[in-house]
């Protein structure tokens, strides 16, 4: 369940992701600086999606500080709907993180990667003079 868990979780955050990049194709007149524009908080959540990869715990905290920050800036110019539909996803992308690093025991380190020349000296070995 864990390794679920583990997936879903940053299959969920990407396809967030993937939704916010429609939005910065809402353009009214197009141009480039407009664009970029409306990638910046893209960008926010991918750097955010990256640190949450790492680190569950801090990510989980990070995506609902992005949610809150949504909301926070949005105040009264948008209908509840907007609300539901950018910070809800958020909150509970969040929370799964926040759950999949409780379920793992906090234990978020990155997998060993297996070495592709086991048999191979460092090349520190070398260089010492005997």
């Amino acid at each position: 369940m864990n390794k679920t868990i583990y997936f879903a979780t940053r299959g969920f955050a990407i396809l967030f992701i993937l939704m916010t990049v429609l939005f910065a194709f809402d353009l009214g007149k197009f141009s480039w600086l407009g664009l970029l524009m409306h990638l910046l908080p893209t960008l926010v959540l991918v750097i955010i999606l990256g640190i949450s990869w790492v680190q569950e715990k801090i990510g989980g905290i990070l995506w609902i500080l992005a949610a809150l920050t949504y909301v926070v800036i949005a105040w009264g110019d948008v209908n509840w709907l907007a609300y539901l539909l950018m910070a809800g996803p958020a909150i509970v992308i969040g929370g799964l993180f926040l759950w999949s690093s409780f379920m793992s025991g906090g234990n978020t380190s990155l997998p060993k990667l297996p070495k592709l020349f086991p048999n191979a000296t460092p090349s520190s070995k070398l260089m010492e003079k005997k």
